[in-house]
């Protein structure tokens, strides 16, 4: 939570496993996080029977000793979502691999239909290789004919937009959980625990 401060975290990660030889303690946002720079002397001698894991939604600026402490032993991972212009590339490079040619254009067509999801992306580009076969190319027409209007949202997606106080993006995920028959009482209940 947002209360949570970087000593509770250490003293969590620092503590002794129950019942077991080791432990995985996992710090979501930790970018809400203040005063990063005490984690320190924990990266400079960690406990070795527990994985800490801490997930960070901001670009990775934490002071530079903590950053370069965490860089030598390398302990960062940065795994970065797609995002713009790097879903159609996504898109026209999966559909070379199958041996299928597609447009930018068509490449953002059909993202719009079927939304950011890789593995559903790569499924209808399954779909239309097995309907074309090789060295053919998808068109518009075959987009709107074969793709299926998979793009849909989580209620952690609505969470996300009202969180942020994006209005108009929670009305549009609003409505579309809404339509994919999920209870109100659901949406709002999920909604009252922010």
């Amino acid at each position: 939570s947002k209360n949570t401060t970087i000593d509770q975290i250490i003293s969590l990660a620092s503590a002794f496993p129950f019942g077991g030889d080791k432990k995985i303690v996992v710090v979501k946002n930790f970018d809400q996080i203040k005063n990063k720079k005490a984690l320190l002397q924990y990266v400079k001698s960690p406990s070795d029977f527990t994985i800490l894991v801490i997930l960070d939604n901001s670009e990775v600026l934490y002071e530079t000793e903590l950053n370069n402490e965490l860089n030598s032993h390398k302990y960062i991972f940065h795994a970065a979502g797609l995002s713009g212009s790097s879903w159609n590339d996504w898109i026209i490079s999966r559909a070379r691999e199958l041996k299928l040619k597609i447009s930018g254009i068509n490449s953002q067509l059909l993202l719009e239909l079927v939304g950011e999801n890789k593995s559903l992306l790569l499924r209808q580009l399954e779909k239309f290789a097995d309907y074309l076969g090789e060295d053919k190319e998808i068109t518009k027409e075959l987009i709107t004919e074969l793709a299926s209007k998979t793009k849909g949202y989580t209620i952690f997606d609505l969470q996300d937009a009202v969180m942020s106080g994006n209005k108009a993006k929670a009305l549009k995920i609003g409505k579309n959980i809404l339509n994919s028959g999920v209870d109100i009482g659901m949406i709002v209940n999920s909604l009252a625990n922010l």
